[in-house]
């Protein structure tokens, strides 16, 4: 495990803990479903990702950035919306597949025997 050395580094470390935290702890308390949790982990690598990246390269703050703006912006933004935009899709789809569910009975009554 590392060690940060500057306070903004344990501020980011712990924002990131907090969240995956958040995430499990819903999940146990039953704020939502398995697929709640899967979103909320989709989204908690976001922060680990802002966390790191985000910092580090994009805006150059702290004393062990590793330089400003030298590389990856446009990938990582391009990784990003396209994740959200993954999220969006499945959480759409999700929805949309528990208003299609049929009744048991329906399902049964239309069979077949062979």
């Amino acid at each position: 495990m590392a060690i940060c050395a500057e306070p903004g580094g344990r501020a980011r470390a712990l924002i990131a803990l907090l969240c995956y935290i958040l995430a499990l702890h819903g999940r146990l308390a039953g704020w939502w479903t398995q697929f709640g949790l899967a979103v909320a982990s989709v989204v908690c690598f976001l922060a680990v990702l802002m966390a790191w990246y985000g910092v580090n390269f994009v805006l150059g703050k702290g004393l062990h950035s590793y330089g400003f703006g030298i590389g990856g912006e446009t990938y990582v933004a391009i990784f990003v919306v396209l994740d959200l935009l993954f999220v969006a899709f499945a959480i759409w789809r999700y929805r949309r597949s528990e208003v299609a569910v049929v009744p048991p009975g329906e399902i049964e009554s239309e069979r077949v025997a062979v």
